[in-house]
């Protein structure tokens, strides 16, 4: 079991968890794992053949644990790592800052939106599609990377579009 993880009952069981510091109810250990960058507990969590956690598990809100790491500037090798164990980079979860409840994101409109310069290039770099349109009000990466104001996102984005239509 992870150590510096305290969970409500004697096993992890996706019920109230403590990690990092702090009590959340429905948030699964790996989801938590992930957020603490603890790359440990979830190679950990990952091999645990009893609890069969899944990559692309969905959380609470519909986001795979490489979502997560995606909307978190400091998670890169967390991010890396969840690659390397195969991690459905294009996988499309819910919105939750759609106000109807029917929007969608993918990883890289997360790292676009919330995360790091850094984080979009290995998403890309391991072939996230630069160009999904997802259900939303925002519905590409682009138009979320616009809405920061990083002229350093919307530059990457803009070079990859071109390099994908060559």
């Amino acid at each position: 079991m992870p150590s510096h993880a305290t969970f409500s009952s004697p096993t992890p069981d996706r019920s109230t968890v403590m990690y990092c510091g702090f009590e959340s109810h429905e948030v699964d250990p790996l989801h938590f794992a992930v957020e603490c960058g603890a790359i440990d507990e979830i190679q950990e969590l990952l091999e645990d053949e009893d609890e069969n956690y899944d990559i692309n598990e969905r959380n609470y809100s519909g986001h795979t644990p490489l979502m997560v790491a995606a909307m978190n500037s400091n998670l890169e090798e967390v991010m890396r790592f969840l690659l390397k164990a195969k991690a459905d980079t294009n996988a499309v979860g819910a919105d939750i800052d759609d106000v109807d409840n029917k929007g969608e994101v993918s990883a890289l409109i997360l790292a676009a939106s919330e995360g790091s310069v850094a984080g979009m290039k290995i998403l890309l770099d391991a072939k996230a599609k630069v160009n999904l349109k997802c259900k939303s009000r925002m519905p590409t990466a682009l138009f979320h990377a616009a809405g920061t104001g990083s002229a350093e996102k919307v530059k990457l984005l803009l070079d990859e579009i071109g390099r994908a239509h060559v």
